[in-house]
């Protein structure tokens, strides 16, 4: 069935967008991994990246679900990744709102100490957005590119296959850019 079918059915995809930005007081890049939607467009779309985001009630079980990792001029590999709810979208988080966020993370968490009991920590940030991936059953994912600064398109490949080589392709354009710097 093709993903167009599939979003007319209202079987929409849920889709990583990977991006990356300079932090905003030290010489670093912060990478950021957000949970968002493959939609026509007939709704909420953002035409030129094909893809809605996941607020305003839109699909409320994953709503502000990102991972962010940084990565230090001195480094060559982003550290300190995690899993969050970002609650910039949100003026004031009420007990109902704090409990839904715990109801979110609660069981992609269980799923992933499952998977490190099998396969052991994630040892990289591609590693850990991958099986937050498996987790969440992405199947497609957007990117800015990866060989150049300027061009800020966002790019999509419906393959989760290619997710791993993606990131690593970010990290050594960032690496390559931090550098020069």
């Amino acid at each position: 069935m093709e993903i167009f079918e599939k979003m007319s059915l209202g079987k929409e995809t849920v889709a990583l967008r990977l991006y990356a930005l300079p932090m905003e007081y030290t010489s670093g890049t912060v990478f950021h991994v957000d949970v968002v939607y493959v939609e026509n467009e007939h709704k909420n779309y953002v035409e030129s990246m094909g893809f809605y985001y996941n607020y305003f009630n839109d699909k409320n079980q994953y709503e502000g679900l990102s991972i962010k990792a940084n990565m230090y001029s001195d480094d060559t590999v982003p550290s300190q990744f995690s899993l969050h709810i970002d609650t910039k979208r949100h003026n004031d988080i009420t007990l109902e709102r704090a409990m839904a966020m715990v109801k979110t993370l609660k069981p992609i968490q269980r799923k992933l100490l499952k998977l490190d009991g099998e396969l052991g920590e994630a040892g990289s940030f591609e590693e850990y957005v991958c099986r937050i991936a498996k987790i969440l059953k992405v199947k497609a994912f957007y990117h800015t590119s990866h060989t150049s600064s300027t061009d800020r398109t966002e790019y999509r490949n419906d393959n989760a296959c290619h997710l791993r080589q993606t990131i690593k392709g970010m990290i050594a354009h960032n690496t390559k850019m931090l550098s020069v710097a």
